[in-house]
């Protein structure tokens, strides 16, 4: 009998779910009024979220410069946050603003500000690009020069030593990177507050994700195709079971990924609805054409799903 295997933590994070919430709740109270609300950026990296979104009229848009042709009065700040420009500009346009960032990336902004207060170094270890990031090196921006963004572990060289500093990381940074890149610019300075800003959501789904991948023979990861934290879940089941596949919809599926496999791993990042998943399950489940036994992975145990 086949087996499809899915991570326990697949699907939507706090984070999301809370955004998603606010949105909704912020287009129900508009009262008929169409084409009223915006977020800057997409509120979640999920083309199918974002599109239901659409449907209740909440649109995204690229920049504030296109609030007033939408006739837009409602901002909402996406999931990743907004960067400080874009906030003081949101009130300057006058719109009403509803805050629907994650509470562990305004946790990291919080930080990053006292550091920069304390005249501390702030260095964030994430995606330089990242909404997330961009968002909370302008906040620090208000009140030092003394930022600096890393990737990865080669780049602790850019640091100078002895420095006086602060280090946090991306929401979504995969926790035993950021682990080696703090012990590394430790040896660089003795002078460092570490902060742990990783959401522990993610930390489970990455461990969940790589047990999952040590016990199947294919893994199909759900997730938008902009979405960071989708792309490490995808990095990190490569590395263990070559056969990983990504996707954003069921329909993205290819039966001939299944041929040969009895046990099918399947693991979705946090911007996945979960009747993404359900279904994603139903068509693999179709395309196997036998019967199948389903089972929940965590980082440490499989577990029969009744």
């Amino acid at each position: 009998m086949a087996k499809i295997l899915l991570a326990e933590s697949a699907g939507f994070c706090f984070g999301v779910e809370r955004a998603i919430a606010l949105a909704y709740e912020t287009a129900s109270h508009q009262n008929g009024h169409s084409h009223r609300i915006a977020t800057l950026g997409p509120l979640i990296h999920n083309p199918e979220v974002v599109s239901s979104l659409e449907e209740r009229e909440i649109y995204s848009m690229e920049n504030l410069e296109q609030a007033a042709s939408r006739k837009v009065d409602t901002l909402i700040f996406r999931s990743h946050g907004v960067t400080a420009e874009a906030e003081k500009k949101a009130k300057e346009l006058g719109l009403k603003t509803v805050d629907a960032t994650c509470p562990y990336v305004l946790t990291s902004q919080r930080y990053a500000v006292s550091a920069a207060k304390r005249g501390q170094w702030v260095v964030i270890v994430g995606n330089p690009s990242h909404p997330e990031i961009l968002g909370i090196v302008s906040r620090a921006a208000l009140y030092t020069d003394k930022i600096r963004v890393i990737a990865c572990l080669e780049e602790v060289e850019q640091i100078p030593s002895g420095l006086d500093a602060a280090i946090l990381a991306q929401t979504t940074f995969p926790p035993a990177l950021y682990d080696q890149i703090v012990e590394t610019l430790g040896k660089k300075s003795s002078s460092i507050k570490v902060y742990h800003t990783i959401c522990s959501a993610t930390e489970e789904r990455q461990r969940d994700s790589a047990k999952l991948a040590e016990l199947s023979d294919c893994v199909i990861v759900i997730g938008g195709k902009n979405s960071a934290n989708t792309a490490k879940l995808v990095d990190i089941c490569k590395k263990i079971q070559s056969h990983t596949y990504t996707i954003e919809t069921a329909s993205e599926l290819c039966s001939e990924w299944f041929l040969g496999s009895e046990k099918i791993g399947v693991t979705a990042g946090a911007s996945t609805p979960r009747s993404t998943i359900e279904e994603v399950i139903a068509r693999v489940k179709d395309a196997i054409g036998m019967p199948v036994e389903m089972e929940i992975v965590t980082g440490v145990e499989v577990c029969k799903q009744h």
